[in-house]
Parts: C-alpha cells; sequence; structure tokens
C-alpha cells in the first residue's frame, strides 16, 4: 500500500496494484485503503477493475461501506457504465448500505452518459425522496441527461431548481442547458443562456484564471487583458444557432475571431 501511495505514474500505480492484488499482507489493508485501491483502480484501469477489487472485498468477508460503494460507482460513471452503476447501488440496498449523495450523482452520471436521460432524472428525485439535497454536481449531471434526450423543458426547469436551492450554475452546467435547447429547437433561449455563460466565464477567468475543460469545440478569445475560452458541444448544432453565437460573442466586443473547432 505504501508503493501505491507513493507512485507518481500511472504504470507505477498499476504496477503497485498487480503486486497487492497477490500479496500475502493484503489481508491487512483497512476499509480507508481500500477505498483508495478501488478509487486507484477505477481511475487508471477501468471499471472492471474498481468491481474486480470491490468482488475481492466481498469474497474475503470485508464489509464494504458507503465509500467502497461509490468509489466503485464513480468508476463505471467513468465507463459510461450505468448499468452497472444501478446494480451496485441496488446492492447497496439490500445490503443495508443507505447511498449518500455522492453515490447518487455517480449513478446520476452514469445514467446520463449512457444516454439514459429518463434514469438519471429518476435518480435526481429518488436522491430527494430520501432525503438528499442535490447539488451542483447532482443538478449538472441530470442538466447534461437533459441535453442528450432532448429535453430542453426540463433542463430549464433543473435550473431554475436549483438557483432556488441556491446553487448558481456554472458554465459546464449551462453549456448542457444550451445544448439541451438546441435540440429541442428553442434557439433564442439558447443563445440567452450563451450570453449568461459568457458573463459567468469571463467573471471566473478574471478573478481566478479559470478556464473550461477539454474537448474543446467552441472557442472565443477575447482582446482584454486576460485569454477566456469557453467550450460547449457544437456537434450537429443548427446553423443559425451559431451564427447567433457569433452574434453574441461580438457584441460583447473587442473580439477578435469566433471560430467553431471540430
Amino acid at each position: 500500500m505504501r508503493r501505491l501511495k507513493s507512485s507518481r505514474s500511472r504504470h507505477e500505480r498499476q504496477r503497485a496494484l498487480s503486486e497487492l492484488a497477490v500479496s500475502p499482507h493484503r489481508g491487512q489493508l483497512t476499509a480507508h485503503a481500500y477505498t483508495v485501491v478501488i478509487a486507484t483502480a477505477g481511475r487508471d484501469n477501468g471499471w472492471r477493475d474498481a468491481l474486480r477489487w470491490l468482488d475481492l472485498m466481498r469474497r474475503e468477508g470485508r464489509v464494504l461501506d458507503v465509500f467502497h460503494y461509490s468509489a466503485a460507482i464513480n468508476a463505471c460513471a467513468k465507463g459510461r457504465q450505468w448499468e452497472q452503476a444501478m446494480l451496485l447501488l441496488d446492492a447497496m440496498s439490500k445490503n443495508g448500505v443507505p447511498p449518500d449523495c455522492v453515490c447518487f450523482n455517480g449513478a446520476i452520471s452514469a445514467c446520463a452518459r449512457g444516454g439514459r436521460w429518463e434514469r438519471a432524472l429518476g435518480l435526481l428525485d429518488e436522491m430527494q425522496l430520501k432525503g438528499h439535497q442535490p447539488n451542483l454536481i447532482s443538478y449538472s449531471s441530470a442538466i447534461s441527461a437533459c441535453s442528450k434526450g432532448g429535453c430542453w423543458e426540463r433542463a430549464l426547469q433543473l435550473l431554475h431548481e436549483m438557483r432556488q436551492a441556491g446553487h448558481w450554475p456554472n458554465v459546464i452546467t449551462l453549456s448542457a442547458a444550451i445544448s439541451a435547447c438546441d435540440k429541442g429547437g428553442q434557439w433564442e433561449r439558447a443563445l440567452a443562456l450563451l450570453q449568461e455563460m459568457i458573463h459567468l466565464g469571463l467573471e471566473a477567468e478574471h478573478s481566478s484564471g479559470w478556464r473550461s475543460e477539454k474537448p474543446l469545440t467552441f472557442m472565443a478569445r477575447m482582446e482584454l487583458p486576460f485569454v477566456w475560452t469557453v467550450e460547449i458541444d457544437t456537434e450537429g448544432w443548427d446553423p443559425l444557432v451559431l451564427e447567433g453565437m457569433r452574434g453574441v460573442l461580438a457584441a460583447r466586443g473587442g473580439l477578435r475571431s469566433p471560430e467553431v473547432v471540430v
């Protein structure tokens, strides 16, 4: 376990996990150590390896807690394995381990990435029924699911709900809502959200050096004291929406040359 913690590269971590799997001292691992192992395995080797470690704990008679399950569910989310994530949630209920907000968020993300938007929204409702208040991650994942399902009305409803709950949407959340509106033919609403996203992005970049995440598909660079980049998945978007975006960006002033990068 010491070698795993000191590993600096993916190759070193994979080697440490392989050695740990056959180590005679594996039985000395603490519950927290197993959480680290499952999370590391899921991040570096994929969801299957995370589930293998979870199964190994079961066969050793270990008691699985909410942290073990959440690490495995998040690994499934990254691998777009919504069915596996749902099975883990069911297993938690059967084994008397109440899922927390992190578990629900991971399962919602898995369903969203797997294109199961109805399941994702159902989980958002379920977590509230079980006394968990959705956070920014919960709402963002659910809105992303709406985007994939083209449910623009539900996406906007969730935006309203998260604001009412005191969670202000970030650029990633708004880009998912924009995508939902575009797929629903609501280009005026998409442009209104884009204006809000630009405002939030500029403020964040100016104050903390924020920069959105990959992949870069929609880029605008401003001739300002700082460089701001915003990214939206524009694959398959209506040309009128993209043209409208150029107009909105140009209206901000000092626009050098917005371009769509596929």
